[in-house]
């Protein structure tokens, strides 16, 4: 009975480190896209910038 509450334990801190594996690899996909939209916004701002002098 003993050994069989031990692997549950060990079975449930598989499921548990799995969630974090999930977790980390979006939140490191979310940071990529978030980098692009900073780049783009960055460059958007210069245009308009520019093109405010320009007129």
């Amino acid at each position: 009975m003993e050994l069989e509450g031990v692997a549950l334990i060990i079975s449930n801190q598989g499921y548990n480190i799995d969630d974090i594996e999930a977790n980390i690899e979006s939140s490191a996909s979310s940071t990529v896209q978030a980098n692009i939209h900073l780049i783009r916004a960055a460059k958007s701002q210069k245009l308009s910038a520019y093109w405010k002098c320009y007129i």
